[in-house]
């Protein structure tokens, strides 16, 4: 327990689960935008 929250406090750690959910964010909202451009182009 003490060790998990060592590593996600420690902001270097990509693997923390904030970190991995930010990434999910970060991607979802890039493939979102893409998609949104892509349709605007096909229009």
């Amino acid at each position: 327990m003490f060790g998990i929250k060592k590593r996600t406090s420690n902001p270097n750690s990509l693997f923390s689960p904030p970190s991995l959910f930010l990434h999910a964010l970060t991607i979802g909202a890039a493939v979102w935008v893409g998609k949104a451009w892509g349709d605007k182009d096909d229009l």
